[in-house]
């Protein structure tokens, strides 16, 4: 039997094989890092997916703890993610958030299935332009989306669609609040530069922004009007997340969204894996890592959290502070559940104006413009069309719709491209024949 189990880890968890005391504190410690990395975003990205702040605490516990410990990749890190906010929010619109339960329900079984027949192998084949122009997409309407609390914007009013989101926020530019701009900008300046600083290049620079934004705004009189987490989101208090059995009523309208979330998921999380491989000189399983972030998803949201996926960003972090095996991110898990079980109320406090700038600083960096301009500048026309007509469906439709739009795109072009490739031959091959005789 001991020999059975020990065939399994080494299948399925092959850094788990031979683990020893060293490689356990390196994995504690960048477990802890990326926890605490972790808790300020999850929060940001639950209030712009449009649930309460806390959701994306128990998504990154429960969702992070249990992806990691079935992972096909050693060390992808799974929470909430800035890619997932417009289709999620979009779903929330339109369906409710008691609905959201049951279609992560069913884009968790989408992912477990995808990863059972191999689908992984297909996924990661989708066009560079095509990637490079739904992401790119996506950061846009996140960052259009933060512009209200980033500018301490007030009576705005929700719409389903990006333009009329935009108009309304343009519309009402004048009721911005000087206070929290200020806030705002500190807290952009402190994530981008603050690891700069010598003897503060380990701490991470979103905490670091959170906390010092947090402390000006409870104690610097001139700050006054700066809307808090608590203020806008009700208290959040102690306590660990519970079982909670969503209320399964299922309807033909929910299975378009579940797709919707299990193909980002899926893309996102192979991306991911991909980066990490190149990092560390590993090699993951893709289908398993696409059965593991079904069953992430699927407790999740057991525990009323919602959908996740693997994330570059957080992943990177684990990496660079010397995870060594999946144990890193169960541990960036167990740090998140243990801040809820004894510090969650110090999120109270914090300015939202601190997280709209946390999310902004990310979706600039998940936009990946630099590789876009560097693409767009080496790649013909046509590579630029389809990133271009890709980006612009995900912001004015959605993700499937753009994606979509951009693989037939780019069928399209490589057939027409064969074919002139053909006739150049074709028409050489002729020139040839006329020249012998």
């Amino acid at each position: 039997m001991f020999t059975a189990a020990r065939s399994i880890v080494k299948k399925c968890a092959p850094d788990l094989a031979g683990y020893t005391k060293q490689t356990f504190f390196r994995d504690l410690a960048a477990g802890i890092t990326v926890g605490i990395v972790a808790l300020p975003l999850s929060l940001a990205l639950a209030i712009a997916t449009g649930v309460p702040p806390i959701v994306g605490l128990y998504t990154a516990g429960i969702a992070g703890t249990l992806a990691s410990l079935f992972a096909g990749s050693r060390f992808s890190i799974t929470g909430p993610a800035a890619a997932m906010v417009p289709i999620l929010a979009a779903i929330i619109q339109q369906f409710g958030t008691d609905k959201l339960l049951t279609i992560t329900l069913i884009a968790a079984a989408f992912l477990i299935v995808f990863g059972l027949v191999g689908v992984g192998k297909i996924i990661v084949k989708i066009p560079e332009s095509i990637v490079l122009g739904f992401t790119a997409g996506v950061a846009i309407v996140i960052i259009a989306g933060q512009l209200n609390a980033f500018l301490g914007l007030s009576g705005i009013v929700k719409h389903e669609h990006f333009w009329a989101n935009f108009l309304e926020t343009l519309q009402h530019l004048l009721t911005f609040s000087w206070p929290t701009i200020l806030i705002g900008l500190l807290s952009v300046a402190i994530i981008v530069w603050g690891n700069k600083v010598k003897y503060l290049a380990k701490v991470p620079a979103t905490l670091m922004a959170v906390t010092v934004a947090t402390l000006l705004v409870q104690f610097a009189p001139f700050l006054g009007g700066v809307h808090t987490l608590s203020e806008a989101f009700g208290a959040i208090t102690l306590g660990l997340p519970h079982i909670t059995m969503p209320t399964v009523s299922f309807s033909p309208d929910f299975i378009l969204p579940a797709f919707k979330i299990a193909f980002l998921v899926a893309i996102e999380t192979l991306l991911c894996a991909m980066v990490a491989d190149r990092l560390t000189k590993t090699k993951h399983n893709p289908s398993q890592e696409l059965v593991a972030q079904g069953i992430g998803n699927l407790g999740s949201a057991f525990f009323g959290g919602i959908p996740s996926t693997a994330v570059i960003a957080r992943t990177g972090t684990a990496v660079k502070n010397n995870a060594a095996s999946r144990l890193t991110g169960i541990i960036h898990g167990a740090t998140i559940l243990a801040f809820l079980a004894v510090l969650a109320p110090l999120a109270n406090a914090i300015p939202l104006a601190a997280l709209s700038a946390i999310l902004i600083v990310t979706a600039v960096r998940i936009s990946e413009y630099k590789e876009v301009l560097k693409a767009i500048k080496k790649h013909a026309l046509d590579f630029d069309l389809t990133l271009v007509v890709t980006l612009v469906l995900t912001v004015f439709t959605d993700l499937t719709i753009g994606v979509s739009a951009g693989i037939i795109l780019y069928v399209l072009r490589r057939k027409v491209f064969h074919r002139a490739i053909e006739g150049r031959r074709t028409l050489m091959r002729s020139m040839a024949d006329d020249t012998e005789s």
